[in-house]
């Protein structure tokens, strides 16, 4: 399968990420794979809820989302206390004082927490009727409802009523078919609802497509209303993009919907009908295994046809590539569109990847690609598509990595087809790591586009130990102001999945860390990418703490930066009390005994040194000491921790020295 790399940065609001993914992954035609979930750690997990007693419910929105976005399987293991979280979240979703927006993290965070979330489904229930206006919250809610399987079985009559209801927000309604595929037998039972939503021509087109798909998605329960999906897919008077989703729901249908392939195949056949349509019949009939596979030669006419655009033929293409072995016999066909000079270039850039995917039977096309590749005269989209191939072709595609480094070097090659050639090289696993060097003096051009640099970024991340030799020449691009930032992030992002070899660097991402000149959100991607690297050391948590203080930060706010320390320094007793005092509390503590006070000082004292470059830190470092020492009665063991801090302030030029300096003096019984 085509191996495509997509870079999706976690933006500052996360659910319209969430919206957006949720529809991806429901679409049984998209085929490119998420990315898999991270496995938490155990200093994750400390980090993440000791961010849950933070005073800032914005605090909290980030940790309820950092939960969102592990497996739920694995964050069964490492829960050691779910209730609890689970009881701090439903705190938060039913205080009224607090955004909607926030709230409703708190349900996401419970829809992935298994058993311990569950219980909390009526409370989830009511906060989704009480806020139906914010379009964002109910779609968070009901993609919560949805991770929660058989425990919603009795709410889901409300889920239901929001597919139904013509007043909610489409995207919403869209949200609530996939939840209901997502919980089984407890969603399946509406199966009849769902199919009325699909025949309802008063319906939004949109929701009728979703309902198509849903069934498409139900097992038995779906297939139960095969015959309305197939009289909806007949119907010429019916919207064409109700008419695509339902071939598409029934090539998902397995053996029940393989029965209707004949008829599929006299929808693909029928020059009178839509193009588009029969396209997604074609598509259709290559989900259906051996079924789909005795209309590969009518697959194979449509795309020959001349008369339909190019463009809807080529999505016929990766139908053939999709029928496996009855595909690959017509492997032959596939390369003869792809060296045909007068097909359209969209359709034998398309040949070009369905060779590509087509394994051994691919492969033997190899060379003739290879020859596209290199062919000056070839169209740039066929010859960018034909570098992909051969990068998806292992060994056959390995013998031709000397020529798609070539493309890579040459200024005078458009820079989509370099691009793609540093991302094939990446996938060519040894024969692409000879090239590693040309790769990382791409990267390091200034004069080279931004697309062939932000590919360049992605290959060296795909060559392992081979582009971990050039992680220095990634972080400076990350420190290069002059440097794109987009180029910038991807780049904090690269060094965050280098595991153990990334870890060599974390100090040259703390000083990364340290530029108030660099943007908020380069500087908020670098963050993220220590998080997947190591837990910080308390010398080093204090660069995070320090961005709390920075002002004017545009996509980034000072609780954002918060969350960040109680995450990456793993929510030690240390980096606790530290919040507690520094980064904008809401409050100080109202209350300080000596054991307190003397633990709270002997902390300041560690982090002096580190906080000298963090000017905003350690100025309202040297405040909060003199708070702590007017608030606690010292005692005569305490003369050196106190002149300790006494000749930090003064040796800093700080007026609090002369605090610190009345309290030694009541000590020595000096006035």
């Amino acid at each position: 399968m085509f191996k495509p790399i997509y870079k999706i940065s976690k933006p500052l609001i996360l659910f319209p990420l969430a919206l957006c993914l949720t529809l991806l992954l429901y679409l049984p035609w998209v085929s490119a794979k998420q990315p898999p979930k991270p496995k938490p750690q155990d200093w994750q997990i400390d980090g993440i809820v000791a961010a849950l007693d933070d005073s800032y419910p914005q605090v909290k929105q980030y940790a309820f989302y950092e939960l969102w976005e592990y497996d739920k399987q694995d964050l069964k293991l490492v829960l050691k206390k779910p209730e609890d979280i689970a009881q701090k979240a439903i705190n938060l979703l039913k205080d009224e004082k607090v955004n909607s927006d926030i709230r409703s993290s708190a349900a996401l965070a419970l829809g992935n927490m298994g058993e311990a979330g569950a219980k909390y489904v009526s409370d989830i229930i009511n906060f989704l009727k009480d806020e139906q206006d914010n379009p964002f919250v109910p779609g968070s809610v009901i993609l919560a409802l949805g991770n929660m399987g058989e425990a919603v079985a009795k709410y889901v009559p409300d889920i239901l009523n929001f597919l139904k209801d013509e007043k909610v927000d489409p995207n919403i309604r869209i949200i609530a078919a996939a939840a209901l595929v997502n919980m089984g037998e407890a969603g399946a039972k509406y199966a009849p609802d769902i199919a009325n939503l699909l025949k309802d021509e008063k319906v939004n087109s949109d929701i009728r497509s979703s309902a198509a798909l849903a069934l498409g998605n139900m097992g038995e329960a779906g297939a139960k209303y095969i015959p309305d999906i197939f009289n909806i897919l007949k119907d010429e008077k019916v919207n064409s993009d109700i008419r695509r989703s339902a071939a598409f729901a029934l090539g998902n249908m397995g053996e029940v919907g393989a029965k209707y392939a004949p008829d599929i195949a006299n929808i693909l056949k029928d020059e009178k009908i839509d193009s588009s349509i029969r396209s997604s019949a074609a598509a259709a009939l290559g989900n259906m295994g051996e079924a789909g596979a005795k209309y590969a030669p009518d697959i194979l006419n449509f795309i020959k046809d001349k008369k339909i655009d190019s463009l809807i033929r080529s999505n016929a293409v990766y139908a053939l590539g999709n029928l496996e072995e009855a595909g690959a016999k017509y492997a032959p066909d596939i390369a003869n569109i792809l060296k045909d000079e007068k097909v359209e270039s969209s359709l034998r850039s398309s040949a070009a990847l369905a060779l590509g995917n087509l394994g051994d039977a691919g492969a033997k096309y190899a060379p003739d690609i290879a020859n596209i590749l290199k062919d000056e005269k070839a169209d740039s989209l066929i010859r960018s598509s034909a570098a992909l191939a051969l990068g998806n072709m292992e060994e056959a595609g390995a013998k031709y990595a000397l020529d798609i480094a070539n493309l890579l070097k040459d200024e005078k090659v458009e820079s989509y087809i370099r691009s793609n050639s540093a991302l094939a090289l990446g996938n060519l696993g040894e024969a692409g790591a000879k090239y590693v060097l040309n790769i990382a003096n791409l990267l390091k051009d200034k004069k080279v586009e931004l697309l062939i640099r932000i590919s360049a970024v992605d290959a060296l991340e795909n060559m392992g130990e081979a582009g971990a030799k050039y992680v220095p020449d990634i972080l400076n691009f990350l420190k290069d102001e002059q440097v794109h930032s987009l180029i910038r992030s991807s780049v904090a992002e690269a060094l965050g999945k280098l595991g153990e070899a990334g870890a060599k660097y974390v100090p040259d991402i703390l000083n990364f860390l340290k530029d108030e000149r660099v943007d908020s959100s380069i500087r908020r991607s670098a963050a993220e990418a220590l998080g997947k690297i190591r837990k910080l050391e308390l010398k080093e948590v204090v660069v995070v703490l320090n961005n709390v203080y920075i002002p004017n930060q545009q996509y980034v706010n000072f609780e954002n930066w918060r969350f960040f320390t109680y995450f990456l320094g793993g929510g030690t007793d240390e980096v606790k009390t530290l919040l507690q005092w520094l980064g904008n509390p809401q409050s100080l503590p109202t209350q300080v005994n000596y054991a307190e006070g003397k633990t709270t000082l002997s902390l300041f004292a560690d982090i002096w040194t580190p906080s000298q470059e963090l000017k905003p830190l350690q100025t309202d470092l040297a405040d909060k000491i003199a708070e702590v020492i007017r608030r606690v009665n010292w005692k005569r063991e305490d003369i050196s921790l106190l002149e300790t801090h006494y000749n930090n302030l003064k040796d800093g030029g700080y007026s609090q020295a002369d605090t610190v300096l009345s309290a030694l003096n009541n000590l020595k019984g000096l006035r």
